[in-house]
């Protein structure tokens, strides 16, 4: 799930009642933003118009980024342990991370590889200035990345479209990463991909919220073949053998890890 969703004012309820139907899962990045980081991430205007704007209009922007956060701050160890709620987020370390019993741990030191040669392929956004945070592109990149690790399987993005936008920020992102991005608009395509996920939406409850028309969501796919080359080296049977793998300094990031990736996304409703 993108943080433009995750962190809008109907994300945690979004996320709970999905979660009852399918495994959600987080980005690190979004998880980082809501542990006590809200006077750095209040720096990066962008940011918080983008994704905390609908907590009120009178509201200033820390209220309304800490509304954001404070939420999920509160629901977190709730979810983590939740048994009817299936909502998992990545780490740093494979033990640390919330992730469905047999998860392969190697998951971990994929999305690194991913996102670290995603990073190398984007220019910096329009909208960042050199020196400050960008956070809405760490977002989109962690969140591409573990769509990306989590393959192969039926794995989609949740995300908005933000008002006065014809498309997603995601889609600018990989667009600026030189990663297609069609816009399925053809009725036909659009209704096999309907009546695969409208379903899931219509058992969450996610059908009603488009109904009262505050939101715009959109689903984004994504192909990555060589997303299985970004494979650490085999983990011993020594209990600490991942915690060596993470400790290691990051490697430079392979871009080629991207090519002949491509996407699509589309407009649920």
């Amino acid at each position: 799930m993108d943080v433009s969703f995750a962190l809008s004012p109907w994300g945690l309820w979004g996320v709970r009642r999905l979660a009852r139907t399918t495994c959600v899962w987080l980005a690190r990045a979004q998880i980082a933003l809501i542990q006590d980081r809200v006077e750095e991430i209040l720096k990066d205007e962008a940011f918080v118009q983008r994704v905390a704007g609908g907590f009120g209009a009178s509201a200033t922007a820390a209220e309304r980024l800490e509304a954001a956060t404070g939420m999920w701050n509160a629901a977190r160890s709730i979810l983590a342990f939740s048994p009817d709620e299936e909502v998992c987020w990545p780490c740093d370390r494979a033990e640390d991370s919330v992730m469905p019993r047999g998860t392969d741990p190697s998951i971990v030191a994929r999305l690194d590889a991913l996102a670290q040669g995603l990073e190398l392929r984007r220019p910096p956004s329009r909208e960042a200035i050199p020196g400050n945070l960008d956070v809405l592109s760490d977002c989109a990149r962690d969140t591409l990345a573990l769509a990306a690790a989590l393959g192969p399987g039926r794995v989609f993005v949740l995300t908005t479209i933000p008002p006065g936008r014809a498309a997603p920020d995601l889609v600018g992102f990989l667009e600026r990463a030189a990663i297609p991005c069609r816009h399925v608009d053809d009725l036909g395509q659009k209704r096999l991909l309907r009546e695969t996920l409208l379903p899931v939406f219509a058992q969450a409850g996610l059908t009603d919220l488009l109904a009262t028309g505050s939101i715009r969501l959109a689903c984004l796919h994504l192909i990555v073949p060589r997303a299985p080359l970004a494979m650490p080296e085999p983990l011993s049977d020594d209990d600490y053998a991942y915690d060596a793998v993470c400790d290691e300094p990051e490697a430079p990031g392979d871009p080629s890890l991207w090519d002949d990736a491509i996407s699509a996304w589309w407009e649920v409703s």
